[in-house]
């Protein structure tokens, strides 16, 4: 979405929803709804005062993180551009000139996606999240047959949520001898906890943070070493509050 200030300046934000069950209200119509709703509401506001657009935003309309996201990006856009000065800067600064770029594996057969691991890494992709969360027996074997293919690179296993407790127990136990990451393999972050505890494999927090108390909690109660931080699902929140 495109917001113009009365100064003519741009500001671009956008939301990338991934569907109705992946999140709560986070699918394209959800987003488009709240949009509606969210925009007449903070027109007139100053966008570079990000925070008291957020407040608005939350007197205006609760949830719908992906909608407040796409204005919060789109404030931040406007805030940098009036300063002269890039948003990461604003934010703190750059912390690293560059990173290692992941590529997803879509969910397939181990076939498929160790072809699709070995064709990606000659591309140059060193990081991989193997897509799993459905049968144990079927996801053991994705994960292996990606594993096989990866040499060097790191290879993340993304359940997203999508195992049961006593499943992913059972997949982590047949994994243990591999080197790779477990991405959020249960829905709670009391579940996480469980599995971590029965496990050396590192995990990853994704879908379960958020906002700040929920990752503390991803590091206290789930055991988890790293998380995922997804702009268009926390709306500037985090961000926000770590600054």
């Amino acid at each position: 979405m495109l917001f113009r200030s009365d100064e003519g300046l741009e500001g671009w934000g956008e939301s990338c929803p991934l569907g109705g069950t992946y999140l709560p209200s986070h699918f394209a119509g959800g987003v488009r709804a709240a949009l509606a709703e969210l925009a007449p509401a903070v027109l007139g506001l100053d966008p570079r005062e990000t925070a008291v657009v957020q407040t608005r935003m939350t007197a205006t309309l609760l949830g719908v993180p992906g909608a407040r996201s796409a204005i919060d990006v789109a404030c931040w856009d406007i805030l940098g551009k009036s300063t002269g000065l890039p948003v990461a800067t604003l934010l703190g600064g750059v912390l690293q000139a560059d990173f290692p770029l992941y590529e997803a594996v879509p969910l397939g057969t181990p076939e498929a996606m160790a072809e699709f691991v070995a064709a990606r890494r000659a591309a140059g992709i060193t990081r991989f999240q193997v897509k799993v969360g459905n049968r144990p027996e079927d996801d053991i074997a994705r994960a292996r047959a990606s594993v096989a293919v990866a040499g060097d690179s790191r290879v993340i296993c993304d359940a997203n949520g999508g195992w049961r407790l006593q499943d992913a127990i059972r997949v982590v136990r047949a994994l243990a001898d591999l080197d790779v990451y477990v991405e959020q393999p249960c829905r709670t972050m009391e579940e996480i906890g469980r599995v971590r505890a029965l496990t050396t494999l590192p995990i990853v927090v994704d879908e379960t943070v958020l906002d700040l108390p929920t990752l503390h909690a991803a590091r206290e109660v789930a055991g988890a070493g790293s998380v995922n931080l997804q702009i268009g699902r926390l709306g500037g929140q985090i961000g926000r509050a770590h600054v």
